[in-house]
């Protein structure tokens, strides 16, 4: 079990337990989270339609988008994926399309899923990169998950995701190595695949999981939408740990930064603040 129950967030507690490195002004409603192998990290904010891109010091860098139909516009929610090299990868959710961006924002394609004839109603909820450019995505309309490699071919993955299933809700994905995490609210679970989307374990839930991250130890942070909070847990559903709960955060996604701690988007408070998540000895 990981060692990280000192680090608990109750109602109530400290603010001192984390540290406020977006502060309010520049975000209006942050949604989805990502972090840059290049160093840093990115934010989609919903209110604005808007992708930010900050430094690893948390120092604004650039920003684009918008609210709009096609192109580098967002029509709602937006989720982002950066591989490393030299694009990024935005899913317009509410558009039903993923958008190749170069980093200075400007769309080279759009990827929209023709593999069913329900394709009309795709929504690309959750994104993730691995370093050699493929870029997974979560629909949270059939529970699919589909790939984009580097030349661009969207194509459904095998296994337990080769075809729509009503048992699996996708409302969020991260990616480490070879494992696949997806959060699943409907079954209240966490999914863990191979890359081929194979089943490797399932982590039942007492909540409602959204946004998620995995470390490269195998740790999993997942945003419980019912209680507002965020918990950690193993790919192998061991050491269940809230880390975060409190009255002035509503958490809208994590992700892992470089030096492993843990960056939480607040929907409330217009910011981003970062918790120290220690790795086991």
């Amino acid at each position: 079990m990981i060692p990280i129950l000192a680090l608990v967030v109750m109602a109530g507690a400290s603010p001192a337990e984390w540290t406020v490195v977006v502060p309010p002004g520049l975000l209006k409603s942050p949604e989805a989270i990502a972090s840059s192998p290049h160093g840093g990290f990115w934010v989609a904010d919903r209110g604005a339609a808007r992708l930010h891109l900050f430094s690893a010091h948390w120092e604004p860098l650039s920003s684009f988008g918008g609210v709009g139909q096609g192109g580098g516009a967002f029509a709602d929610r937006v989720a982002v994926a950066d591989p490393g090299g030299q694009f990024v990868y935005a899913a317009d959710t509410d558009g039903g399309r993923v958008v190749k961006l170069t980093r200075e924002g400007v769309a080279v394609r759009e990827m929209i899923w023709k593999g069913d004839p329900a394709s009309w109603v795709w929504r690309p909820r959750g994104l993730a990169a691995l370093p050699d450019g493929r870029v997974f995505v979560a629909d949270e309309v059939s529970g699919r998950i589909l790939v984009t490699d580097p030349f661009d071919g969207l194509r459904a993955l095998g296994g337990m995701t080769e075809r729509p299933t009503r048992h699996l809700s996708a409302s969020g994905i991260a990616c480490e190595g070879t494992t696949l995490v997806v959060a699943d609210p409907l079954s209240r679970s966490l999914w863990v695949m191979d890359v081929h989307g194979n089943l490797l374990e399932r982590i039942t839930l007492e909540g409602s999981p959204g946004s998620l991250d995995l470390r490269d130890d195998g740790l999993v942070a997942y945003v419980d939408e019912e209680s507002q909070s965020v918990w950690v847990v193993t790919t192998k559903g061991e050491g269940h740990t809230m880390i975060l709960a409190d009255p002035s955060v509503e958490p809208s996604a994590v992700c892992f930064t470089s030096d492993g701690a843990l960056l939480v988007a607040d929907r409330r408070g217009d910011r981003v603040i970062r918790i120290a998540v220690p790795r086991p000895p």
